[in-house]
């Protein structure tokens, strides 16, 4: 990602909505790497954007949503709840073989991966 100066509020959403399809590309590397250690590389390198951009939106959005949107301490409380389900998640992948992609998942009948990428893109899908 091309470096980005960020001064204003709009500016950085719109740098994180940026992130947000640079992780969903760094996701395709993981998925589509072309042996274990690539997709190891892919993985690490996805696990450090994400843990960034997880602390700046904690940092960032979610006091301004509670502060400037009707019913704003629910929504920030509920993409809190998602963002540390994905945490988790992407903690049990660390600490077990790494990164799966074409064993089944307890859910929906994905690696794990896969998994994780669906519920990274629940938390970070748009909200009215």
């Amino acid at each position: 990602m091309a470096e980005m100066l960020v001064e204003t509020p709009q500016e950085v959403v719109k740098f994180l909505k940026a992130q947000h399809d640079l992780i969903n590309d760094m996701f395709d590397d993981v998925l589509h790497a072309s042996d274990h250690k690539a997709r190891e590389t892919a993985f690490h390198d996805l696990r450090q954007l994400l843990a960034v951009h997880e602390t700046a939106e904690e940092m960032l959005i979610h006091p301004r949503v509670r502060r400037e949107v009707a019913a704003g301490d629910e929504i920030a409380d509920a993409r809190l709840r998602e963002e540390h389900d994905a945490k988790k998640l992407l903690s049990s992948i660390e600490k077990g073989r790494g990164p799966r992609t074409d064993e089944a998942a307890p859910r929906r009948g994905v690696g794990n991966v896969e998994l994780c990428r669906w519920t990274i893109r629940v938390a970070a899908r748009p909200r009215p």
